[in-house]
């Protein structure tokens, strides 16, 4: 019974450290759907509805000023580089995960032009990385999106109370084990 409960609780240590999140990582050499020079957010929206109809913005987030919009504006944040090399990362701080299959994202600047890339195999809670955009100049980003033709909310539970609710559990069955004999 020992040997059980050290097994089971090593697969429980493991579990919770494999639940950590990884990154969708984009450069501006990375394959993309689509790209262009636009500076109208109106000429990006129609060559992407061109594209990827019915996709809608699902979160957006503006640098200047701090400014989130879309269905999922409270389940993301963005945290815009200070490095050399102009970079964003959009991070799920939850509870709910978009869940749409295709999904979209958008790195775009005023000036300099955008590019538009599909998440394959991005499951809503894995941050995306956008890194080494518009000459290493931080301030040229003018937002990063998500795009997506489904917006189901997917409510993510917390990993960390799920790994002690089920210590607890095997704690109580050890319990009830020694209490028995």
């Amino acid at each position: 019974m020992k040997k059980l409960i050290r097994s089971v609780a090593s697969a429980i240590v493991f579990a919770g450290l494999a639940s950590v999140a990884s990154a969708v990582t984009f450069t501006p050499s990375d394959a993309f759907l689509l790209k262009g020079t636009d500076s109208s957010q109106g000429a990006v929206n129609t060559k992407i509805a061109a594209y990827a109809s019915p996709a809608t913005l699902l979160y957006k987030s503006t640098q200047s000023d701090g400014s989130e919009e879309g269905a999922f504006a409270d389940d993301y944040n963005t945290t815009y580089g200070t490095l050399t090399k102009a970079s964003a990362v959009i991070a799920f701080d939850g509870p709910d995960a978009i869940n749409s299959n295709p999904a979209y994202a958008l790195i775009k600047d005023g000036n300099l032009g955008w590019y538009f890339y599909q998440l394959t195999g991005w499951n809503g809670t894995d941050s995306i990385d956008f890194s080494g955009y518009y000459g290493g100049v931080q301030g040229k980003i003018s937002h990063v999106s998500i795009y997506g033709t489904h917006t189901t909310r997917t409510n993510v539970p917390d990993a960390g109370a799920s790994v002690a609710l089920l210590g607890l559990a095997i704690a109580g069955l050890g319990l009830a084990h020694r209490k028995l004999r």
